[in-house]
């Protein structure tokens, strides 16, 4: 697993009670790694785990749609256990952009800005998703009021790691 140097300075952790997160703590299912141990580097581990023990679970089936393209959904999911796929399009214009597994997330463009969304995201398989919607971001802000200013940030630099690797992507491809 991939650690990551926290440059946030130490702070008390929140207090709450926080239920084991299967995802960390056993071996992924249906193959796939997390990104991380920790998604959210600006954050303490006891924030983020506050983070996403108050988050509401949402249960899928194969096929359920998770977040429909073009609609706003100011809303990070996380995924806890089975897959989902990220797709455009319909019918034989369907593409398939990503299969996300346990520990990766989707939907931070959309949390960020309020834009409709740029794909549709189905479940593949039995999953578990945990929102972390806005209402949990302020929930958790009264306790700290810099916890919003560091998850943007987090989020900031993942989007920025990302936008790194898809330059370098298109790069490569333009020298092929």
């Amino acid at each position: 697993m991939a650690t990551h140097t926290h440059f946030a300075p130490r702070r008390t952790p929140f207090v709450v009670a926080i239920p084991a997160l299967v995802r960390y703590s056993t071996l992924p299912q249906c193959g796939f790694e997390p990104m991380v141990d920790r998604f959210l580097r600006f954050l303490e581990p006891a924030e983020e785990d506050a983070l996403l023990a108050a988050a509401p679970v949402k249960m899928l089936e194969p096929g359920d749609i998770v977040v429909e393209e073009g609609v706003s959904q100011r809303a990070i999911f996380v995924v806890d256990d089975g897959a989902v796929r990220i797709e455009r399009g319909r019918g034989k214009a369907e593409t398939i952009l990503a299969v996300l597994g346990p520990g990766q997330f989707f939907g931070e463009m959309s949390f960020i800005d309020g834009a409709p969304t740029s794909a549709r995201v189905v479940a593949n398989a039995p999953t578990k998703v945990r929102m972390i919607d806005m209402v949990t971001l302020e929930n958790l802000s009264a306790v700290d009021p810099t916890f919003g200013a560091r998850l943007y940030r987090s989020l900031a630099a993942i989007l920025v790691e990302r936008l790194r690797v898809t330059s370098a992507d298109l790069s490569l491809q333009a020298w092929l």
